[in-house]
């Protein structure tokens, strides 16, 4: 599934118009990770959104200095649009389990 059809099932993206949609779409950066990169907060200016496109990535949260796991996306996984309303986004951290291609929003 590419990642224009993914935003077409986001009910976030479904409310605004087409063209803001699709400016959006420009602001996503594709990056390969190979098995057990690790992206976290201080590798950008926050923790991004992510799409997988391949590969499976493992969501980590931190707590007191330590890794708990939450959860592990797969294919075509869209991640951290609710975290940011939950205000938790700034503290995961997202490890590749595999080779994985994925894309961020910054």
């Amino acid at each position: 599934m590419a990642l224009e059809e993914k935003f077409q099932l986001e009910e976030f993206l479904n409310s605004i118009p087409k063209t803001q949609s699709n400016l959006l779409l420009h602001l996503w950066e594709r990056i390969s990770l190979p098995k057990d990169q690790i992206i976290k907060a201080g590798d950008f200016d926050h923790t991004p959104i992510l799409y997988v496109e391949s590969g499976r990535i493992k969501v980590l949260y931190t707590q007191n200095s330590n890794l708990v796991s939450l959860r592990s996306l797969e294919k075509n996984s869209l991640y951290g649009i609710k975290e940011i309303a939950l205000g938790n986004l700034d503290h995961l951290v997202y490890q590749a389990s595999e080779n994985s291609v994925i894309y961020i929003i910054r």
